[in-house]
């Protein structure tokens, strides 16, 4: 039995005051002040230390005012990821971010600044939605508070805001709870306007806490019909159902407009499903809500220990030792609290969602709910991360956490005695929770090299090098600096890999950072010396490079010659500087650049895959590129007298297969290929005029592809051929093109393939 003291004060509000939130607002500023220091000392100058994500953050809300301003839509940013464009679906949407950072910037013109306002904002929201949910539930002051700040402060909320501005921005959801709770006790128009409101406020956050509301949402509608005994059910649900109708047709048209840029994508050649290798991966396990990892205070005791319970995954969901030790209370104390059964119950089911698609227990891989709600369920099928559940999680277990502390500070008959006892409580989780130091990185200023090339052509298109993928800050700084130059460029950071850019520009690049990292890249100083790039075999890097620019429709290469800039490898520029030398137009301690036009055409045959040609695929043969029924080569010839020949080993699992070389209209070469290993096409002699030529592959049909796991579900369309290697060249020359493209795969595992 409860003291009257812990019950729920009849003579407090439903609701907080305004004045009592404002006050809380302050307390939980410095809190994330003194959590995350010395960041706050650093807000002008530099972002959150992630590599990539801060930065191409800051882009999108750059690119949603502009996109406002000028009025044309936000769909594609066609200066990205040049010649294909970026999808902005393949980016977090941020709308809520942006709407803020509209008003911030039209009187602050410190970009820096008005980010790091927006992500302290974050804490400070995500506390005080947890407070107003404590404080609806509780009506407890103390209790209240302590809740804002261990949901504030858990595991992933700290953990991830080193890169991650939408993640932390999580205070709508309780917010949304609140609201629902009443719209589904006491149905009327204003808590059904309210509800919707709150709900699209959390969507508009982050893309995650839109679909992961409706878990808990729909939760409490069972729940409460369970409650009210079977027989009442009905009577619960029937005068309800229009108002849940009501809340989808408020809801649904808003959230196809604010997640037009997701449909826009998927309707548009790039699909929006998640792989499911990365829903197996990225999962939380039990044991990482209970141990903590670095920097947090206890991780260096309790860390090594529990590495058994934070097993494969690595999700950072530690709740904190002092909402753990309250949930153990509450649990054994059996402390109740108004609609105790449904909160524990739906800390129940978000944890055993954010578990991912199956728990091993010894030897034993027992299926979980998250599986069968992605397949065959197909809910959880745009979901990559599963753990992110923990978010939601956390924040119920800190409200959990904070029942157990009202219910111990009603032990307690003295008020000093109390607020000292919450006070200590309180300095213990933040002393936990703290991510001190918090790690930030300067923003280095835009190369002045992009002002060079502007000023000599407005419209031009440039190659960033060294090229890189997903995960590395130049990249993203490139990106976040295409936001101010406006020139169309080859760099594009995006959330996930653009499926059609990446084997398109990365498979095929000369100047890719893993091949500049290669000691024995370039290393040769005849200019004539040959280099293994792709499934083309022995090439002259000269004439490739001048090819890749060429057929791409790139006016310049930026090459950004810092070491510093690229730490995830050692690159190396003194070689590529010296092939390049000849088209150098500008160049500085930061950059140099590199005309297209400048560069000297190719003095013998050179190919080049173009589109149609898919990622890197292994089987049992080696490693080879999947194609499109129709998949395109670029090949230059520079002389129209001397024949060329164009070989190709490839593989197919269906009966037979016709596959035509065409120029055009012009059918060049037909083969037939059968079924089984490896088979060598090799094409009559071609004629060629001089210059460029866009040849075509065409497949007589197309198989599915169930032989690998993909990184991008479209590898997983039909598809036309397998293609280990080709080769080309003067009749007199294939056998030694042809004899290095057969070795070429195995001789560079990494170069040019898709990287995460």
């Amino acid at each position: 039995m409860e003291s009257p003291s812990n019950a729920v004060a009849p003579d407090q509000p439903e609701l907080p005051s305004w004045r009592r939130l404002f006050l809380v607002a302050i307390l939980y500023a410095g809190v994330a002040i003194g959590a995350t220091y010395p960041a706050i000392t650093t807000i002008q100058t530099a972002l959150p230390a992630h590599a990539a994500d801060p930065l191409v953050h800051l882009w999108t809300m750059r690119w949603h005012k502009q996109c406002l301003l000028e009025g044309t839509l936000p769909f594609l940013a066609s200066g990205l990821q040049h010649p294909v464009g970026a999808p902005v679906g393949y980016l977090p949407p941020l709308q809520y971010q942006s709407l803020l950072y509209l008003g911030l910037s039209s009187f602050l013109s410190n970009d820096l600044l008005c980010f790091n306002i927006i992500w302290f904002q974050g804490f400070v929201l995500t506390g005080c939605g947890t407070f107003v949910l404590a404080w609806y539930v509780l009506r407890n002051p103390w209790a209240a508070t302590l809740a804002g700040l261990l949901a504030m402060l858990a595991g992933p909320n700290s953990y991830f805001a080193i890169g991650e501005i939408e993640q932390i921005t999580l205070g709508w959801f309780p917010l949304f709870l609140v609201g629902w709770l009443r719209f589904v006790d006491r149905p009327s128009r204003g808590r059904l306007a309210l509800a919707a409101c709150l709900y699209l406020l959390l969507a508009m956050s982050a893309p995650y806490y839109g679909l992961f509301g409706v878990f808990p949402a729909t939760l409490y509608v069972l729940w409460s019909a369970w409650r009210v005994g079977w027989r009442a059910r009905k009577p619960f649900i029937l005068p309800r159902l229009g108002w849940f109708v009501a809340f989808v047709a408020l809801t649904f048209p808003a959230l196809l407009v604010l997640f037009s840029s997701q449909v826009w994508a998927m309707t548009h050649g790039f699909p929006m499903d998640r792989t499911s290798g990365e829903f197996l991966f990225y999962k939380a396990t039990l044991g990482s809500y209970l141990v903590p990892i670095a920097p947090k205070l206890l991780a260096t005791w309790l860390q090594q220990p529990g590495s058994v319970l934070l097993g494969d995954a690595f999700f950072p969901a530690y709740l904190g030792v002092v909402t753990i030790g309250l949930l153990a209370y509450a649990a054994v104390a059996r402390v109740r609290f108004p609609r105790a059964s449904f909160w524990w119950l739906g800390l129940a089911v978000l944890v055993i969602l954010s578990l991912g698609a199956s728990i091993t227990i010894g030897k034993t891989e027992i299926p979980l709910p998250a599986q069968w709600l992605r397949d065959p369920g197909r809910i959880l099928k745009p979901v990559r991360v599963p753990a992110r559940f923990a978010y939601f999680a956390s924040l119920l277990a800190a409200l959990i956490a904070a029942a157990g502390f009202r219910h111990l500070l009603g032990r307690i008959p003295r008020a000093a005695a109390r607020a000292t006892l919450a006070i200590g409580v309180m300095a213990v989780a933040l002393a936990d929770l703290a991510h001190v130091p918090f790690p930030t990185r300067p923003v280095p200023d835009m190369p002045k090299a992009y002002q060079f090339i502007k000023d000599r052509s407005p419209d031009a298109a440039m190659f960033e090098a060294p090229h890189a993928n997903f995960g590395w800050r130049m990249p993203a700084l490139c990106t976040y600096w295409q936001s101010f130059h406006g020139l169309r460029t080859s760099a594009g950071y995006t959330a996930d890999l653009n499926p059609i850019h990446e084997p398109l520009i990365t498979h095929s690049s000369p100047f890719h950072a893993n091949r500049l990292a290669d000691p024995d890249y370039l290393k040769a100083t005849d200019a004539i010396t040959f280099e293994p790039i792709g499934l083309t075999g022995i090439q002259r890097f000269d004439d490739y490079a001048w090819l890749y620019l060429k057929a791409f429709g790139f006016d310049y290469l930026v090459l950004h010659h810092r070491p510093e800039d690229y730490p995830e490898l050692p690159v190396q520029f003194d070689r590529i500087k010296q092939r390049l030398a000849p088209a150098k137009v500008f160049e500085d301690e930061v950059t140099a650049v590199y005309e297209t036009n400048l560069l000297p055409a190719p003095s013998r045959p050179t190919l080049l895959c173009a589109s149609g040609w898919r990622g890197y695929i292994p089987t049992r043969f080696g490693s080879g590129r999947l194609i499109d029924p129709v998949s395109e080569l670029t090949l230059y010839n520079p002389e129209a007298g001397e024949p060329i020949v164009l070989a190709l080993r490839g593989m197919t699992r269906r009966p037979a297969r016709v596959l035509e070389l065409r120029d055009g209209e012009a059918v060049l070469a037909r083969w037939r290929l059968e079924s089984g290993d490896q088979h060598t096409l090799v094409s009559p002699p071609l004629r060629l005029a001089e210059g460029l030529h866009r040849l075509t592959l065409v497949c007589d049909g197309v198989e599915p592809d169930t032989s690998h796991k993909t990184h991008f579900e479209k590898e997983q369309a039909p598809y036309g051929l397998w293609v280990s290697a080709l080769g080309f060249g003067p009749t007199q020359d294939l056998a030694v093109t042809w004899e290095t493209a057969e070795s070429v795969i195995a001789s560079q595992p990494t170069t040019g393939r898709v990287t995460r």
